[in-house]
């Protein structure tokens, strides 16, 4: 019982230490638009589709506002920043309202990145 309770300890030890190295900026990633949308819209089973569908724990639904909180922060590749920042400020406030329809509506893949993204001519 000593040794679980000692190995459990070190378990717990290293999580905090790897977690405290990821908040001090551990993690290099720079945040991108691309790198959020990988991380919430990529795949049939994304942390969009999974708060859309009302599968999402209370910590996804945190994740994906905190993924639109810095999304709206950033520079489209093209288009109007503008209109950028009210396209990201309504997907954000579907996500922060919990509500799933208006979440669906805003998120329009086609829609935005017809007009966000590519290359700036």
């Amino acid at each position: 019982m000593l040794r679980g309770l000692i190995a459990g300890s070190m378990v717990l030890a290293g999580a905090a230490f790897l977690m405290d190295g990821a908040a001090q900026g551990g993690d290099k990633k720079e945040v991108t638009i691309k790198l959020i949308m990988q991380k919430a819209h990529a795949g049939k089973n994304s942390l969009l589709s999974k708060v859309i569908k009302g599968e999402a724990s209370d910590a996804e639904k945190k994740q994906l506002v905190e993924y639109y909180t810095k999304m709206e922060k950033l520079v489209p590749a093209k288009g109007d920043e503008e209109a950028w920042k009210k396209t990201t400020h309504i997907l954000l406030e579907a996500a922060k309202g919990n509500d799933a329809e208006a979440l669906k509506k805003a998120s329009n893949c086609a829609g935005c990145h017809s007009v966000f993204k590519g290359k700036k001519k």
